[in-house]
């Protein structure tokens, strides 16, 4: 899988995995429910994640994640539709 976009794409897709998987630390939790309809309604709408079709141009939900594009890079290789 080719990786379309620029480095800074992936690195700002990066903070905001890390921002979301931190947030039970310093959001509360209606914010976070918020959070969760929101990227579930993106889901709905647009049937992929916008950071996952703008860095990968995937063509199918599941094609290729941020974890496994990492896992990869570092020579785990992983079926992607598990994941």
């Amino acid at each position: 899988m080719k990786v379309t976009n620029s480095k800074i794409s992936l690195f700002i897709q990066f903070i905001v995995i890390v921002l979301v998987w931190s947030s039970p630390f310093w959001l509360g939790w209606k914010l976070i429910l918020v959070g969760i309809f929101i990227y579930y309604l993106q889901l709905i709408i647009f049937k992929e994640d916008f950071f996952t079709k703008r860095n990968f141009n995937t063509k199918e939900r599941g094609e290729m994640t941020f974890y496994s594009f990492i896992l990869e890079k570092i020579g785990i290789n992983i079926d992607r539709k598990r994941m």
